[in-house]
């Protein structure tokens, strides 16, 4: 819901009210941040999603009420994903817009 709704007025509210002079003299530093700091946390949230999925014994529960109408019976599932399905979840979640993130700024500074 955040990247179909939200996240479109904010990047094009970034793109609308930012100086353009100001953000092309800038676009080697902007870029290389937002590089770096997104593959920083590619490897930080892969690492740490490797690990907490591997050695801690995660369960998901699903709740169903078909059994009895009442009633809610729990299931619960261990989490199993394949290093590269991590890779892809991580890659995911780590993306980043750099330009909105470059609009909270103050123009002055």
């Amino acid at each position: 819901m955040f990247f179909n709704l939200l996240l479109p007025p904010i990047v094009l509210n970034a793109g609308y009210n930012m100086r353009q002079k100001k953000f092309f003299a800038n676009l080697g530093n902007i870029a290389i941040t937002g590089l770096c700091v997104t593959f920083v946390n590619f490897i930080l949230y892969s690492v740490g999603t490797y690990y907490v999925i591997r050695y801690m014994d995660l369960k998901m529960t699903r709740y169903r009420a078909d059994l009895q109408p009442n009633a809610q019976v729990p299931e619960t599932y261990s989490i199993e994903m394949s290093f590269m399905q991590i890779l892809m979840f991580t890659s995911l979640m780590c993306s980043s817009d750099v330009v909105a993130a470059v609009s909270i700024i103050d123009f002055n500074a």
